[in-house]
């Protein structure tokens, strides 16, 4: 549980042991230690994906026609430092910008781009601009219930997504 919650997307963790683990009698001797490895989850630099390139190159192409574009910042940005990141490519973009609940202070509320909070409570010019979009960009947001009403296939239902997170199980 601790090198999960210090791995990929640090955070709590629930380690739940069922009451018939708990009242059995433990022999120390046949416990298995732990290495320390945790698994990452899928490989997407594998032979069988994309390559770096490929991605690069289709999410260029989204950007380049996309009529109605959007940018989503969540707290995955802050987890992988990179905020000054995240400015120079909104900035770059010239995009609209709004924030998950996690990545409400990914952004100044007074920067020109930036319109507002989604999801249940969010603002309500900020999810239909999602809503309207055709192309949601999310860096660092893992697009959970609370964001998208807990329905993916509805979420920004006409948007194409591109979703950069730095947990691969999120993805």
């Amino acid at each position: 549980a601790v090198a999960i919650a210090n791995s990929g997307r640090p955070g709590p963790v629930l380690l739940d042991i069922p009451v018939n683990i708990q009242v059995e009698d433990v022999d120390p001797k046949k416990l298995i230690g732990f290495d320390g490895k945790v698994d990452d989850g899928p490989d997407f630099n594998s032979e069988n994906e994309q390559s770096l390139k490929e991605k690069i190159e289709q999410t260029l192409k989204l950007i380049s026609q996309s009529k109605r574009p959007i940018i989503l910042l969540g707290g995955g940005i802050r987890l992988a430092k990179a905020e000054k990141e995240v400015l120079a490519f909104i900035e770059a973009l010239d995009f609209p910008v709004v924030a998950s609940w996690s990545g409400f202070d990914a952004l100044s509320h007074q920067h020109p781009q930036f319109i507002g909070a989604i999801g249940g409570y969010g603002d309500r010019g900020a999810n239909i601009a999602v809503q309207s979009s055709d192309l949601v960009i999310s860096l660092g947001s893992r697009l959970e219930g609370r964001q998208t009403g807990g329905k993916v296939n509805t979420f920004a239902r006409a948007a194409k997504k591109i979703v950069v997170d730095i947990d691969a199980n999120e993805i």
